[in-house]
């Protein structure tokens, strides 16, 4: 499209394909010789949950999911178990994932890194 038939980057056709979606063209390899063949590159990426997520959000589901657990029948001792089984996580990488030391349920001291430890286990 831009490439081929020589439409500027920043000219009203492109402008009118790309950007509702906030495209980037931009043509590579892959993308010619998988292209034809039907493999669609975007199905591939993974998104990364924490970027799309907000902290204040993801620690009001937290707290939500929390009061869940204490309602039903042996409330305490299944968030007792949450808590064991978040102390039993090994650490991951270099300082991807840290040791979980406290309660994770009293969500003392907590930072926003360890919210997002929270939500990658």
């Amino acid at each position: 499209f831009i490439y081929t038939n020589g439409n500027t980057v920043d000219g009203v056709k492109v402008e009118h394909t790309l950007g509702e979606g906030s495209w980037v063209p931009t043509l590579n390899k892959f993308a010619q010789k998988l292209g034809p063949l039907g493999l669609d590159s975007f199905h591939m990426l993974v998104v990364d949950f924490m970027h799309e997520c907000e902290l204040g959000p993801w620690k009001a589901l937290f707290i939500h999911l929390l009061r869940l657990l204490y309602a039903l029948p042996r409330g305490s001792e299944l968030v007792a178990d949450l808590d064991s089984r978040f102390r039993q996580v090994p650490t991951f990488g270099n300082g991807v994932i840290r040791m979980f030391s406290n309660n994770t349920s009293e969500m003392k001291k907590l930072a926003a890194r360890d919210f997002e430890d929270i939500l990658q286990v």
